[in-house]
């Protein structure tokens, strides 16, 4: 094959490869922000299917309604030297997704042993 042709070729695989993506919603974990006890997460499952290698920060997903699961990277002293009841729980979000939408979810804190956390979703 010419080289042109396989360049073309290549283009074409890659354009297709865009539009699909802008038809999905992307969903990421927010960056931790320790002033307002929010922490990032790791997405492990999307509608109770389990993501490889313990999970994403990134996900790109098709539209409508999803529940995503979550483990919270709480960070504080020691936090990975707890045991295992004392580590934060994973937990549940239901979330819409819309196509073209970007969407942070992340673990907001609630109480003063950083056990216990809510999800939130912020959307960009």
């Amino acid at each position: 094959m010419q080289p042109i042709l396989k360049i073309a070729s290549l283009l074409l695989v890659l354009a297709a490869g865009s539009v699909s993506a802008a038809d999905k919603g992307q969903v990421t974990s927010v960056l931790t922000r320790n002033a307002e006890r929010v922490f990032a997460v790791r997405i492990i499952s999307v509608d109770g299917e389990n993501l490889p290698e313990g999970g994403r920060n990134l996900v790109r997903l098709a539209p409508g309604k999803r529940r995503l699961g979550l483990v919270a990277l709480i960070e504080r002293d020691n936090s990975f030297n707890l045991r295992r009841q004392q580590q934060p729980e994973p937990q549940e979000v239901d979330i819409d997704v819309e196509s073209g939408k970007h969407y942070r979810v992340g673990a907001k804190v609630t109480d003063a042993g950083y056990r216990n956390w809510t999800p939130v979703i912020e959307f960009r």
